[in-house]
C-alpha cells in the first residue's frame, strides 16, 4: 500500500511541476484573455 501512496505522489508532483513550462508556449500564444464583457457584448448584439 505503501508503494502506491509513493509512486502517486511522485507522478502528482511531477504533473504539477512539468505543467506550466509545457503549457507555457500555448498560454504565450492566444492574444488576450476574453472577459466577461466581452461576452455580454457578443450576446447582446443587435440583429
Amino acid at each position: 500500500m505503501m508503494v502506491v501512496l509513493c509512486v502517486t505522489e511522485i507522478v502528482s508532483w511531477g504533473v504539477l511541476y512539468y505543467a506550466l513550462p509545457v503549457l507555457a508556449p500555448a498560454i504565450t500564444r492566444r492574444p488576450r484573455l476574453v472577459t466577461l464583457d466581452d461576452h455580454r457584448r457578443v450576446r447582446h448584439r443587435p440583429g
